[in-house]
């Protein structure tokens, strides 16, 4: 039996709980060995952002655990880290991801099968 086409879910709410929903509510939708890909986008914030940085954080452990509980059907989790983070406010300014940075990353991701609960750092 061949499975039916694949799918791709990419979430850029800022709102954590959102992002989840969709994400818990098209892995439902999805056919029994239904390959499909689902990307969260994290924008990172300012300086003080600490909401915006706990969105990311329950993100990214969403990402980690919806991993390893997918994997048996065929669904990939992975996120994309844009902008800066606290951490690194210091530092030298970093570059700023395009659009095109975010795409050609969504794309590296399903071209790789085997890459899932990772996060990609863009600018």
């Amino acid at each position: 039996m061949t499975a039916a086409p694949a799918d791709v879910l990419v979430t850029t709410q800022t709102d954590a709980d959102a992002a989840i929903a969709s994400a818990e509510t098209f892995a439902a939708s999805l056919q029994h060995g239904q390959e499909a890909l689902v990307v969260h986008v994290l924008l990172g914030g300012a300086r003080n952002d600490w909401e915006t940085m706990r969105a990311a954080t329950v993100l990214w452990a969403h990402v980690r655990h919806a991993a390893l509980a997918w994997a048996p059907r065929h669904l990939r989790i992975n996120a994309i880290g844009v902008g800066i983070n606290p951490a690194q406010l210091n530092q030298a300014p970093a570059v700023r991801a395009t659009q095109a940075d975010i795409a050609a990353t969504v794309l590296a991701m399903w071209q790789l099968p085997s890459m899932t609960g990772q996060i990609i750092r863009l600018g």
